[in-house]
């Protein structure tokens, strides 16, 4: 994909002023999009136009973390007593067999898209890797080294733990502040933050939602992170039943992480049938937007909405924008 041309340090008008800054990425049939200006940009908030008061496009490095969950299946095949027994695998010997089958294949696909999720990375850019089954594990600090990346990545794939619905989310938490951090550090090296997770894209534990997203996506949109997920597939012994809950059954909302990073203006790849896209590239090259924040009290939450202006839109009928889509007034 084509890169934006860096413009150095944005624009910060008003000093002091409460502005709000969007990141909005812009693409055509696959392609980036490098020639808007600020005069192409509409940003609604709460449905009401907003002018910007500052634009850039830039392109800069990247601090990825990726978030990669065990497989709870043993990969020694020692038979789990509270794993399901299919009945149509009569000994325990089948069973433990099925068991290793089930943590080689889930293991294996979750190591190898991680890895190719990562093809996109730069010299310049930084990636810290963080397990979760229970409770996150930092398995790498942020590094450039591709070496410590992707051997922090194998450990994973080769050990199994137990897992808890929920996780996931503690493992962003975790993420944020690994980023946070990092960020006191680099004050005067501005760069972009992005979050990649592997989640399952299955049913049971953690795909249709239990739990109420909007905390984690207001702690994204506070810390001006993107969230992008990787969904593979689930290994399934014969005669379990993993249908999906039905849809009008309690506490049943959408697939949290597809949620999550429409709301921040990340990607969703279902692996192995989607292909998989450039996900660095389209954090990497964004335009930047501000716009002067309405009055309105401390904590309400506001929806935002980027798009073409009409003349925009004809020379680029095709294009798609992907941004944040909200934020929580301070």
């Amino acid at each position: 994909m084509a890169a934006l041309p860096c413009l150095g340090q944005p624009p910060h008008p008003e000093p002091g002023a409460a502005n709000i800054r969007i990141d909005a990425s812009v693409t055509e049939q696959g392609q980036v999009v490098t020639d808007l200006k600020q005069g192409d940009f509409l940003i609604r908030d709460e449905g009401e136009p907003r002018d910007t008061v500052a634009f850039a496009s830039e392109t800069l490095p990247l601090d990825v973390v990726l978030l990669v969950p065990f497989v709870n299946s043993p990969p020694d095949g020692k038979y789990l007593e509270n794993f399901s027994q299919p009945q149509d695998i009569p000994s325990q010997t089948s069973r433990n067999r099925a068991v290793v089958q089930a943590f080689e294949y889930s293991s294996q696909i979750n190591t190898n898209s991680a890895i190719k999720a990562l093809d996109g990375l730069r010299p310049e850019d930084r990636a810290a890797v963080i397990s979760f089954g229970l409770d996150p594990q930092i398995e790498q600090f942020l590094t450039s080294e591709p070496t410590e990346i992707n051997g922090a990545l194998r450990r994973i794939g080769t050990r199994s733990g137990p897992t808890v619905s929920g996780a996931n989310f503690m493992a962003i938490e975790w993420a944020l502040r690994l980023l946070a951090e990092q960020r006191k550090k680099d004050q005067h090296f501005p760069r972009r933050s992005v979050i990649l997770t592997v989640s399952w894209n299955g049913s049971g534990v953690d795909s249709p939602a239990r739990f109420n997203d909007e905390p984690f996506v207001f702690r994204l949109w506070e810390e001006n992170t993107i969230l992008s997920a990787i969904r593979t597939p689930l290994a399934r012994l014969a005669g379990q039943d993993r249908s999906r809950l039905d849809p009008e059954a309690r506490y049943y909302r959408i697939d949290n992480m597809a949620h999550i990073a429409a709301e921040t203006g990340g990607s969703v790849v279902n692996v192995p049938t989607d292909d998989f896209p450039d996900l660095l590239a389209r954090v990497r090259s964004r335009y930047s937007l501000w716009f002067r924040a309405p009055d309105a009290k401390s904590g309400t939450v506001r929806q935002i909405t980027v798009e073409l202006t009409e003349e925009a839109k004809k020379l680029h009928p095709g294009a798609e924008i992907q941004a944040r889509k909200g934020y929580v007034v301070r």
